[in-house]
């Protein structure tokens, strides 16, 4: 089983994060948390004291909240925040593939190999398992050097309704910084069109025997059976994980505010 580690892959916005959380709630599975690695292990990484203990007590003993539940209390908020939960970890990655995030990643170096491998073997040691599960939406970039690095890995392409990720992502840019909507639209339809490229290669690169897709719309409809699925194919015994029957599906809601025009500039260019 060594080096069966997981890479979840696919647009932001397509529902990356929720299958991760459900997957990570598997005691096989090791992951990265806020407090991962805290303990001077990795550079650019501040320090946290005690972070090793709590991060390992956490994964043994805390289950993954598996929604992102916006109308939470702030009690259950903050209790979140102090329980180690799986996190994309945008700091271990900028460590591992410098610039990834910005899109500005030179590509391998002399001591990518050794990062990754560190953050890996780390996070095993720290948590005391044999096999890998990460996400983080900007790995479709490095996916052939990470099948590369880990001949043995296995990976997940969740896929969402390309309208439903685009609006999504450009509400969420408008949002949080004011941006004109069509401007952003026309961006997240350039985003979207570009990285579903990037997993049409690594589709031809891994074959159906690295790479799984799958749909997050029906994740949403069958949560059991869509892990059940995935546990056999990962060759994971199947475990009491107290799944949800589904979940809400929120292309509706996405597509609901969706105008006339904004219609007219997505159609053209995203395949659903």
């Amino acid at each position: 089983m060594f080096g069966r580690h997981v890479f979840i892959v696919g647009v932001a916005r397509s529902g990356t994060t929720v299958l991760y959380r459900l997957l990570a709630r598997h005691s096989k599975l090791a992951w990265l948390s806020p407090f991962s690695l805290r303990d001077g292990t990795l550079p650019f990484l501040s320090y946290i004291p005690g972070a090793r203990q709590w991060d390992r007590i956490g994964h043994r003993h805390i289950p993954p909240v598996w929604s992102k539940n916006t109308h939470a209390t702030l009690w259950v908020k903050v209790v979140s925040r102090l329980c180690p939960t799986p996190v994309e970890g945008n700091s271990h990655w900028e460590y591992v593939f410098p610039g990834l995030a910005n899109d500005s990643y030179p590509g391998e170096d002399h001591g990518t190999r050794d990062r990754l491998r560190h953050l890996v073997n780390a996070t095993l040691s720290e948590q005391k398992k044999e096999r890998f599960l990460a996400k983080y939406p900007c790995l479709t970039r490095v996916t052939g050097e990470l099948s590369t690095f880990f001949p043995n890995a296995q990976f997940i392409h969740i896929v969402r309704d390309g309208r439903a990720v685009v609006k999504s992502g450009a509400d969420r840019h408008v949002e949080k910084f004011g941006e004109p909507l069509s401007e952003r639209i026309g961006e997240w339809i350039r985003y979207w069109q570009k990285e579903m490229a990037l997993l049409s290669e690594s589709q031809e690169l891994l074959g159906e025997a690295r790479l799984k897709l799958v749909r997050y719309e029906d994740l949403c409809r069958d949560v059991p059976g869509t892990l059940h699925s995935l546990f056999s194919w990962l060759d994971l015994e199947p475990e009491s994980l107290n799944l949800p029957p589904y979940i809400p599906c929120t292309n509706h809601r996405q597509l609901s505010k969706v105008s006339s025009a904004e219609w007219d500039q997505m159609l053209p260019h995203l395949k659903c």
